[in-house]
């Protein structure tokens, strides 16, 4: 573990030396000034768009192959679906780019109607999560709230909604305790009737609400 320590430290020192130039600053100064700290290159502010991207792309890449070099690695992404176009190009350039003797392995977790095509020279298999079915939906229920005294209509409500989605699921549940339609009380739940409540639309109006 000598070389990760020694680039925790490396980071460390690094941030450190951001953070004054930040309180200097008043925290308004030129991203090129912390660029210049973090790659300790003093010409970064004369490269092109390109040239920047490559260097940044090529530090992750190095990184990451020096940590699984000195121990097996797992990366997990999750959601990719989300993602914006200059992280999947980070994600696509590691893929393609890193060593395949390095013992390092990618977890990319999306939506399956998600169409993004990831090009790899790293051996790759995909794994298709099916939604539960009823009685799924019911068990997966149950052991969230670790309770079996779970209403029936109660999951009938949840299940027509989300088709089985286990996100979907799961985010419901947040926010039926957010908004306090069911509530812990001494070891056992409590829930509102079901035909009050409201239930969003979409997974992303779940969460969404949740955030607001």
């Amino acid at each position: 573990f000598g070389k990760i320590n020694a680039k925790k430290e490396e980071f460390r020192e690094k941030i450190n030396r951001i953070s004054t130039l930040n309180k200097k600053n008043d925290g308004v100064h030129n991203i090129t000034e912390i660029l210049k700290i973090w790659f300790n290159d003093s010409n970064i502010d004369s490269y092109n768009e390109e040239t920047l991207k490559k260097i940044m792309f090529k530090y992750i890449k190095d990184l990451f192959s020096e940590i699984a070099n000195d121990s097996p690695t797992i990366i997990i992404i999750e959601d990719v679906q989300w993602a914006d176009s200059a992280s999947l190009s980070i994600i696509d350039y590691l893929l393609l780019e890193t060593n395949t003797d390095s013992p390092l392995f990618f977890v990319i977790t999306q939506r399956p109607d998600y169409n993004h095509e990831f090009q790899s020279k790293i051996k790759s298999d995909r794994f298709e999560l099916k939604s539960f079915d009823k009685d799924e939906a019911n068990e997966f229920i149950k052991n969230y709230l670790s309770s079996e005294l779970v209403p029936d209509d109660f999951i009938d409500a949840i299940y027509n909604k989300t088709q089985g989605n286990p996100l979907y699921i799961e985010e419901i549940i947040k926010s039926f305790i957010d908004k306090g339609y069911i509530f812990e009380e001494e070891g056992k739940w409590h829930f509102g009737k079901t035909q009050k409540i409201e239930i969003p639309s979409t997974i992303v109006e779940t969460i969404q609400a949740r955030i607001d």
